[in-house]
């Protein structure tokens, strides 16, 4: 790390005696392409600040429509065979019209087993 450190500020002394070096001119339009990079830079910062926001409300909005694509037909298919469905099927069904007319009969037996027990 020393030795890194060495040599990084060894290589920073080399560059700042050349630029002392160079001609003003030339020392100027560096400064000036210099500062139209750092410019360029922090303009391209400012026009997109959303971006990240942007890109994490896509990925949520993708991941959504994956879920909704592949837990949805299994949601269909748990409701055919719902508890309910098969009730409706059997009050639907022909057959058993004959308790719907008996059926003060068994609510009766219903009642006198209760007292029974």
């Amino acid at each position: 790390m020393q030795d890194e450190n060495r040599f990084n500020d060894s290589i920073k002394k080399l560059l700042d005696r050349d630029l002392e070096e160079l001609e003003p001119g030339i020392a100027q339009r560096l400064q000036q392409a210099r500062m139209q990079a750092l410019d360029a830079v922090a303009a391209r910062r400012y026009i997109n600040p959303y971006s990240n926001w942007r890109t994490a409300g896509a990925l949520a909005l993708g991941v959504m429509l994956l879920l909704a694509v592949v837990f949805w037909p299994n949601a269909s298919q748990h409701g055919v065979n719902s508890p309910l469905d098969s009730d409706m099927e059997l009050f639907a069904a022909d057959d058993n019209l004959q308790l719907y007319e008996d059926l003060e009969f068994y609510e009766w037996l219903l009642a006198s087993d209760s007292q029974a027990g």
